[in-house]
């Protein structure tokens, strides 16, 4: 899910049907750092965007395969937001693990998403995400961020944005778009809607 300070709830969710709708088993993971569960959970995830909120997701994907509700060699991993970021870390950091990722307006580079978050919240973003005004700040920032590692991408890959979005630069996913172009790896972009 988006956020990642936000949480999955039960009930209907349009994007689940349609995957289901197309024959896709769809599970949506409350990874640490979600809201709804206390706070001790929501701060478990602090400063652990590709850490250990990553780990949770790997995690239910081996309970998924091991109860026999996925096949390991078939299972994509999809998400907007922070969730766009997860997939991306999902084929940058466990390449093996994923057969696919799509990824919508995902933030790539987490010093920039920091440097660029808005003033009045900073100290939040330094809290939950990481501290780029020191250097062991800045090098956590950069060994977690997919665009570091676009290069270890050897799955196919959808990047999708909105051409306003916040999170996520075209700068960005034109990078990780180039590195996978270079290495004739399966990739699609899209950007809605195109700028004029």
């Amino acid at each position: 899910h988006d956020g990642p300070w936000a949480r999955d709830s039960y009930g209907f969710s349009s994007t689940h049907q349609w995957l289901a709708n197309r024959g896709y088993a769809v599970m949506s993971v409350n990874f640490r750092g979600s809201t709804g569960f206390g706070e001790a959970f929501l701060n478990a995830g602090n400063r652990e965007w590709g850490g250990r909120m990553q780990e949770d997701l790997l995690d239910a994907v081996q309970w998924a395969v091991t109860n026999g509700i996925a096949q390991a060699d078939r299972v994509a991993i999809v998400g907007q937001g922070f969730g766009g970021y997860a997939a991306l870390a999902g084929l940058a950091f466990a390449p093996d693990q994923f057969r696919c990722a799509a990824s919508y307006g995902a933030p790539a580079n987490l010093t920039a998403l920091v440097e660029n978050s808005p003033a009045s919240a900073r100290d939040a973003w330094y809290l939950r995400v990481g501290d780029v005004r020191t250097a062991e700040g800045r090098s956590a920032l950069r060994a977690r961020s997919p665009l570091q590692r676009a290069g270890q991408i050897t799955r196919p890959l959808l990047l999708a944005m909105g051409a306003r979005d916040s999170a996520a630069t075209r700068g960005e996913f034109d990078m990780i778009a180039q590195s996978l172009r270079a290495r004739r790896a399966s990739w699609s972009a899209r950007c809605w809607p195109a700028p004029t």
